[in-house]
């Protein structure tokens, strides 16, 4: 329950390594982020939330140029199924940052067959209105 570490979070200032900070817990949300001031010369946060089973989306996740490496983020996370519309800038590594996220990558596949079927769809209708004049 997040209620009782935000009064421990809130007073976190100038954070600068925060590598594999909430790693295996409970924890159900990145937002948790908003609450914890980085360092001016940059932070790392490879694996902070790896294999956390209750973090279901990365939606909206802002990760600004003061995170220097975000390696493994959300490594393994068996329930992680939605990552949109996300603003990453980090200066270093976001490798293997979605590794094995086994439902994520299904939505993936999912988004991606879609999105190729409709492209088809619209050549398809354009080919055919080519082939009608």
């Amino acid at each position: 329950d997040e209620s009782y570490i935000m009064p421990l979070i809130s007073k976190i200032t100038a954070a600068s390594n925060l590598n594999y900070t909430f790693y295996k817990t409970t924890i159900s949300t990145y937002n948790i982020l908003d609450e914890i001031l980085l360092a001016d010369k940059g932070c790392t946060m490879d694996y902070t939330f790896g294999e956390c089973p209750n973090i279901t989306n990365t939606d909206n996740l802002e990760l600004s140029n003061k995170v220097k490496s975000s390696v493994g983020m959300f490594y393994k996370n068996p329930n992680l199924t939605s990552a949109e519309d996300m603003k990453i800038k980090v200066n270093g590594s976001t490798s293997k940052m979605y590794q094995d996220c086994k439902k994520l990558n299904i939505a993936l596949t999912k988004y991606i067959v879609k999105s190729i079927i409709q492209i088809f769809l619209i050549l398809s209708i354009f080919i055919l209105g080519l082939i009608t004049f």
